[in-house]
């Protein structure tokens, strides 16, 4: 398949590029009768920001609204309402992960924010400076959902629809205490310069959340996808190794802390069996040291082009 062929597929099929998920319907087809069902999973029962649940005076049409849409997100707005979307924050190896990151009054960057799931998440578990980032030419455009729930919330969330994650920098924030790359670096042609590019805007100590599609092993390979397509979608072109995840993370300047796959989170999806899946990795920013190359003990000297972008 020719570069021009494959983005004209792109393009006709309205999958998504650089930056963004692509909806998970496009990945291996899922045994439904192994999903864990909500109702088996603790709810999140922390206390929302008021402002969030406030019954202002157009909430509950917006509501209703909302039920009437299509979501590729399930968002609680309380009170027993939600978006009819296939993906919900209360199930799973993501809501495992989030019940153990401290958001109280933290910076948190959303990477392809999509419904904007993550970032209300987080808004909802005390973040107080949430910066939602999609970039919607690479998908089908709409951003309305993303309004509609920022309503709903009277959110304060800043939403930025045209920023690739190689351009993060361009936000003028370098000093993120949180970043959810979830679901995205499998989409992506070039991973380690995203997790460069994360990595510059993340402050020392902060945490990064790396989730995606990979290849159930502990050896680090990853596979490449150009002339045929995985999963029946041409969004994806990288698909790791865990051990090769590993090893993107840390070679990025983070040091690993916590991993969670979704066979230990309930029954996985796709089987026991299945020699693909999806994980997630926690890890915090490291400092990055000056580079010397005439010091054959230094380590970090074979990451030279990490030094460059943190500058």
């Amino acid at each position: 398949m020719s570069l021009l062929k494959r983005f004209s597929k792109r393009a006709s099929d309205g999958v998504p590029a650089a930056g963004i998920p692509a909806p998970h319907g496009d990945l291996p087809v899922r045994d439904e009768s192994a999903t864990p069902p909500s109702a088996s999973w603790p709810k999140f029962e922390g206390q929302w920001p008021s402002y969030m649940l406030e019954d202002h005076s157009a909430r509950n049409g917006l509501i209703e609204q909302a039920k009437t849409r299509e979501w590729f997100h399930t968002i609680d707005f309380g009170g027993g309402h939600s978006t009819p979307g296939p993906h919900d924050a209360q199930v799973g190896h993501q809501y495992h992960a989030f019940q153990d990151v401290d958001f109280t009054n933290k910076s948190v960057l959303d990477i392809g924010c999509w419904d904007g799931l993550w970032s209300y998440e987080a808004e909802k578990r005390g973040a107080t400076d949430v910066y939602s980032t999609d970039l919607i030419t690479q998908r089908d455009g709409d951003v309305s959902n993303y309004q509609l729930a920022h309503s709903i919330f009277q959110s304060r969330a800043k939403y930025k629809t045209n920023v690739s994650v190689y351009d993060v920098h361009t936000l003028g924030k370098n000093d993120f205490d949180v970043v959810l790359y979830m679901g995205v670096f499998y989409h992506i042609k070039d991973p380690l310069l995203a997790l460069a590019r994360l990595r510059q805007v993340t402050k020392e100590g902060g945490l990064i959340l790396v989730e995606g599609e990979v290849v159930r092993s502990e050896k680090s390979y990853g596979e490449f996808y150009y002339n045929q397509d995985y999963a029946r979608s041409s969004s994806n072109w990288w698909i790791p190794s865990i051990g090769c995840l590993r090893e993107w993370v840390e070679c990025s300047f983070f040091k690993i802390e916590k991993e969670y796959d979704e066979r230990n989170c309930g029954k996985t999806p796709r089987g026991s069996q299945s020699e693909y899946g999806r994980y997630l990795i926690t890890a915090r920013a490291l400092p990055i040291p000056k580079m010397s190359y005439d010091d054959p003990k230094n380590y970090f000297s074979r990451y030279d082009f990490l030094d460059e972008l943190a500058r």
